[in-house]
């Protein structure tokens, strides 16, 4: 109990055994011992991880070599703007977290300019030097978002294989200065303008295009106005246009002259392209395609009539042909 104690000319009571003092020093007692088992299975919990990975590095799946497995999860996220799946992925074991970081063809592969700012810049980093295949999928008219993001990612066109933009003119518009054909490893060109009353058609400067790009195989223009003798001396292996504006529409010979340039087709598409002005003169030789396999014609009846006796192509190629009067 408490009690007074004279010490000196002070009088001090004392709590050395008052029921206050007895508790404190019990939720003391007890605090050490909750803190120390708390240590304890700080100490063990880190013994169970450390047993499990060495477990886990013991199974078959954690002893494939990491581009083998990189591999595997290039075909589990297949597409842009998966970067989650990524993220579930690298939950699995740190394993597979420590292989899905430091792999630039996965970062590479979820690239999407729908994407928050912060992803895109993030995704790149991480892609290192790796080669981008660009896909853009942008149907509102005035998204600055994704302008932003894709005026970033063709600052690293020198590494990009594939260029393939879906998107509304009023988007396109602002991307044209950014855009040229100058990348030593573009593989694959695509570009497909949605339009509306106010812009009929997308122009395609000529500063787009330049023989500089040894390695364009694939072009493919919707809706855009260019100059198709630009792509004379390219080695094209495809090559689709879709509805160029009747101004734009060359004659059946300028035509005929630029595909006689691209002797290496396999897959020719031209809907809404020939012009209608039958007024070209007679050639004097007819333009051999000898390596296509699938000829899609579509337009006016009498400019495919005028146009197709001029093209040779092997017999095993099919032929769609649309024509209307």
């Amino acid at each position: 109990m408490a009690g007074w104690r004279a010490s000196g000319t002070t009088v001090v009571r004392s709590w050395s055994s008052s029921p206050e003092g007895v508790l404190a020093s019990e939720i003391r007692g007890i605090d050490k011992t909750v803190e120390s088992l708390r240590e304890s299975v700080r100490s063990l919990e880190f013994q169970i991880k450390r047993h499990r990975l060495r477990r886990n590095s013991l199974l078959p799946l954690f002893s494939l070599p990491p581009e083998i497995l990189e591999y595997i999860f290039l075909l589990v996220v297949p597409f842009p703007g998966q970067r989650e799946s990524l993220f579930s992925l690298g939950l699995v074991c740190s394993w597979w977290k420590d292989v899905i970081s430091r792999s630039g063809r996965l970062w590479s592969n979820v690239l999407d300019v729908n994407d928050d700012r912060f992803w895109v810049q993030t995704i790149l980093e991480r892609s290192a030097q790796v080669p981008l295949g660009v896909h853009a999928r942008i149907m509102a008219p005035y998204d600055e978002d994704a302008t932003r993001n894709l005026i970033t990612v063709l600052q690293e066109l020198p590494r990009i294989h594939t260029l393939d933009i879906r998107a509304h003119c009023h988007f396109i518009q602002p991307l044209v200065p950014h855009l040229n054909l100058y990348s030593p490893i573009l593989h694959t060109f695509s570009i497909s303008a949605v339009c509306g009353s106010s812009i009929n058609h997308l122009v395609l400067p000529v500063s787009l295009f330049s023989p500089s790009s040894p390695n364009i195989r694939h072009f493919k223009v919707q809706n855009c106005d260019f100059n198709v003798e630009m792509l004379k001396g390219w080695r094209l292996t495809h090559l689709v246009i879709y509805d160029l504006s009747i101004t734009a529409r060359p004659l059946r010979n300028e035509l005929l002259d630029t595909l006689e340039c691209l002797p290496f087709l396999q897959e020719l598409t031209l809907s809404g392209v020939i012009s209608s002005h039958l007024t070209s003169p007679l050639r004097h030789a007819q333009v051999h395609l000898v390596h296509l396999q699938h000829l899609h014609l579509q337009g006016d009846f009498a400019a495919c009539l005028d146009f197709l006796p001029w093209m040779v192509f092997p017999a095993t190629a099919s032929l769609d042909l649309i024509c209307s009067a």
